[in-house]
């Protein structure tokens, strides 16, 4: 064989070697694209989502306007608070969830404890708070790092006595 000849066979095995190749890498680039998600609704109002009730509303309720009515003046009224000075809606305007972080701390009274462990009056509730018992592991059963009996719930108070 010829250098001449040798060398057409290789131009002749080179280039569709070439061309293998760069549709190999083409396939996978095409292939690693992913369309993009569609969009996210935009948020609506919740006065757009029709409110659900009972079945039977009607046999209990004659007005329902004066129903609604009643209700929310239940709801502003401060003797109907539990503790009789401060209404339910002084906390539980935002939704129905209070969405305070600060002073909502109790030292976990029925433990017969009346320190606080977490913070004091007043402090203000962060992320790293939580959980109040802390394993090594948080994704499984471990041994206790530490733990709280602190309670987070509605405002905590100052002790004035």
């Amino acid at each position: 064989m010829t250098p001449h000849g040798a060398r057409a066979i290789r131009e002749r095995i080179f280039l569709p070697l070439v061309l293998l190749a760069v549709a190999i890498v083409a396939a996978a680039i095409v292939r690693a694209q992913v369309p993009p998600p569609d969009p996210p609704k935009p948020l609506a109002s919740l006065k757009t989502v029709p409110v659900p009730e009972p079945a039977d509303l009607a046999r209990f309720v004659a007005d329902k306007v004066s129903a609604i009515q009643l209700g929310k003046a239940l709801f502003w009224d401060m003797q109907a608070g539990s503790d009789g000075v401060q209404a339910c809606a002084s906390c539980h305007f935002h939704a129905g969830a209070d969405n305070r972080r600060k002073n909502q701390l109790s030292p976990g009274l029925l433990a017969n404890d009346t320190t606080f462990q977490i913070g004091g009056p007043n402090y203000t509730l962060r992320p790293r708070d939580f959980p109040f018992t802390k394993h090594q592991d948080e994704n499984g059963p471990s041994p206790i790092v530490s733990d709280a009996n602190d309670v987070a719930s509605s405002q905590g108070v100052f002790n004035t006595s």
